[in-house]
């Protein structure tokens, strides 16, 4: 077995314990099948699939793991996210650092029970900030390290959510 199949079997053996799924750092480009096979009767509470080589989140773990109430994706390829993420109704704290962002993908509005949002090192030039303040459960955004238009900062410095942009 390949050291990096090993690692992620440990990983999921772990994860079937403690409910924390730990996919960081394992050079995926991909979630392989096997853990949604393995995970199947497990309710994943965190998930950390950051620091590998996806491009896209997978319509499929968005239903596999609808009870995650942390998600952290920091460190991939991904340009936009898929609409399957608004299952994840427990969500509550969200990573999307260090990514191709463009924009705050519509999605994430549509997660209800959000409340720190983390879009850092994007390249997030448009933010939707009355949709943000329409969030009633955020708290925090972290939007630091885009290349925001001076309009964009100024709407922010205004809203009640903490801010960290710079």
């Amino acid at each position: 077995m390949g050291d990096g199949v090993a690692k992620v079997v440990n990983r999921l053996r772990e994860a079937q314990e403690n409910g924390k799924l730990d996919l960081s750092e394992c050079g995926l480009t991909q979630i392989p099948d096997a853990v949604y096979m393995m995970m199947k009767d497990i309710t994943v509470q965190s998930c950390d699939l950051s620091q590998n080589l996806l491009q896209s989140l997978p319509k499929k773990f968005c239903s596999k793991f609808s009870k995650v109430t942390e998600l952290n994706i920091s460190g991939n390829k991904l340009h936009t996210l898929p609409d399957e993420l608004r299952n994840l109704q427990e969500l509550q704290d969200f990573d999307a650092s260090s990514n191709n962002l463009d924009r705050i993908p519509q999605v994430v509005f549509q997660c209800v029970k959000l409340k720190q949002l983390n879009v850092h090192s994007n390249c997030i030039s448009e933010v939707d900030v009355m949709r943000l303040e329409a969030m009633d459960s955020l708290e925090t955004l972290n939007i630091k390290g885009n290349p925001l238009p001076d309009d964009v900062k100024s709407q922010l410095s205004d809203s009640r959510l903490n801010i960290i942009k710079s």
